[in-house]
């Protein structure tokens, strides 16, 4: 029930949320339509790929596994049954002017009670959930004659892939780019701002300082050694030194 109503399969909530943003998306700009209709395809694709390889087909784990396999307990359960009640009736309290009232459609009108609307031809609206369900009707219909009539599992290693499928496989490279566009870069400034600036100035002005105290401690701490006649010929020179620098400043 969640594949059909992620899918958008009608009556399902699903089909109506999608078929309402395709609908004002097609008012605006076709082309960006296009482009989401066939987003949404692939979605319904791959969603019942994943329903017919793991229900619908061969157990393909270790029997290790499948002694681990039972079914989920009640705190899994009873979320998963309200939310199958809400993917199959929630629908039905948006639907599209063609079909019946719309419960939710004004829940944000004190929000944007100023913004413009457009409100699509009955014609467009059956043109386009026609064009929504039959699209993800033939995707469904593709899907099970991959995975269930021919019984094609995935590859199983990039060696065996190709073109699109060796692409989808790596994520279109996207972790690559990023990691050679951000993150590599970003780690090499942070690391050389560590060494320049946290562990060279920042650590050298601290250490630097303390060094200095310890240094000038270390001197001072020689001329304190309780020896009266050092006092004395330090007190001698210290009178020298005045009469010399009164003398030279007369």
């Amino acid at each position: 029930m969640g594949t059909l109503a992620i899918s958008g399969i009608p009556p399902f909530s699903g089909f109506f949320s999608k078929d309402e943003i395709l609908s004002r998306v097609f008012s605006h700009s076709p082309t960006v339509w296009l482009i989401l209709q066939a987003s949404s395809l692939i979605t319904v694709f791959y969603m019942f790929r994943l329903l017919y390889l793991v229900f619908f087909n061969d157990f393909r784990g270790s029997d290790r596994v499948r002694e681990h396999i039972h079914e989920s307990p009640p705190v899994i359960t009873i979320p998963l049954v309200i939310l199958a009640t809400l993917a199959a009736a929630a629908g039905l309290l948006g639907l599209p002017s063609l079909l019946g009232k719309n419960w939710i459609e004004g829940w944000l009108q004190p929000v944007i009670n100023n913004a413009d609307g457009e409100q699509a031809s009955h014609q467009l609206e059956i043109i386009l959930m026609a064009i929504a369900a039959g699209g993800a009707a033939l995707t469904i219909l593709f899907a099970r004659s991959l995975y269930i009539a021919k019984k094609q599992l995935p590859e199983e290693s990039e060696k065996e892939m190709s073109g699109i499928s060796l692409l989808a496989y790596n994520k279109f490279y996207a972790d690559e780019f990023y990691d050679a566009l951000v993150k590599r870069p970003i780690n090499q400034l942070s690391s050389a701002a560590y060494r320049f600036i946290d562990r060279g100035l920042l650590d050298g002005m601290v250490n630097g300082a303390g060094n200095l105290s310890v240094l000038m401690a270390g001197i001072l701490r020689r001329t304190q050694q309780g020896n009266a006649g050092l006092y004395i010929f330090a007190m001698a020179l210290g009178v020298i030194a005045l009469l010399m620098i009164q003398w030279l400043t007369r």
